[in-house]
């Protein structure tokens, strides 16, 4: 069946079409994640090379797959396919054990900016593979930080995200996951490391993008402004208030500042 869109050439011929498919009810993450392993196993059974994997407007130039162009997601689904920045999951449940029930604040655990997508499951489903309800991107924001609500079993803590809710994530030594004592909503202003995480580009803004004092964006105060293009020090990025995007941490004249997720870029 002809599925590229350019006739009887090699898109129609010689390739193999996979679609992905949403219900307006469905989880567009978890698809994307669908898709990724379904075309890995693709490639392993087929003999691909991954420098094969084209999309839809390669062969026919129709905007497609358009939610992942619109995004600026292809990259990220290619590293999803070789599955070299996807945080690992266990395949089965692992035996429950309580480890404690926690509080808000007195921990924080921190997902590295090298992982590209990590799983987060309900609080009443098993953390294994094919429970997600959602996939959070620590590398979009050089890494993400969530208080720890509790240790409802081993090696997963329960979080609070913006986009899924009340959560639990897998965090084994293996995961790359660090846990330490804070909080992600506070941060030292004394100026601390400047840029260890790279730079941060602004985009995404007709002119310029606010920077702020904290990680709030209905109760800080506005340090200034940056323009669109120009790079900042980047030290990481912080789940805080107010934002589905979270925050930037940047240092910006001498002293650390925020600027909301949307509006920049690791480089």
């Amino acid at each position: 069946m002809y599925h590229a869109g350019d006739g009887k050439g090699d898109g129609n011929l010689n390739s193999i079409a996979v679609e992905i498919c949403v219900n307006s009810d469905g989880n567009f993450n978890k698809a994307l994640a669908n898709a990724a392993e379904l075309v890995k196993q693709i490639m392993n059974d087929e003999n691909i090379p991954k420098s094969h994997i084209k999309q839809h407007h390669h062969w026919s130039g129709e905007n497609c797959p358009g939610k992942i162009r619109e995004n600026g997601e292809w990259d990220e689904f290619l590293q999803m396919v070789d599955d070299k920045k996807v945080e690992s999951a266990p395949d089965r449940e692992e035996e429950a054990q309580t480890v404690s029930s926690g509080s808000g604040g007195q921990e924080i655990v921190t997902l590295p900016a090298s992982s590209n997508s990590w799983r987060s499951y309900p609080v009443d489903a098993a953390s294994t593979k094919g429970n997600e309800k959602g996939f959070l991107r620590p590398s979009k924001f050089g890494g993400l930080q969530y208080d720890v609500l509790g240790h409802p079993q081993k090696n997963v803590v329960t979080i609070n995200t913006d986009n899924f809710g009340k959560g639990n994530i897998y965090v084994a030594p293996d995961t790359g996951a660090t846990i330490s004592n804070g909080s992600s909503n506070q941060s030292d202003n004394s100026g601390g490391d400047s840029g260890k995480a790279g730079q941060l580009k602004i985009v995404g803004v007709n002119n310029a993008a606010i920077v702020m004092d904290k990680p709030n964006r209905n109760n800080s105060s506005n340090l200034g402004t940056v323009s669109k293009g120009d790079t900042l020090p980047l030290n990481g990025s912080v789940r805080g208030t107010g934002s589905d995007t979270g925050y930037y941490e940047v240092k910006y004249k001498g002293q650390l500042g925020y600027i909301t997720g949307q509006y920049g870029k690791q480089v």
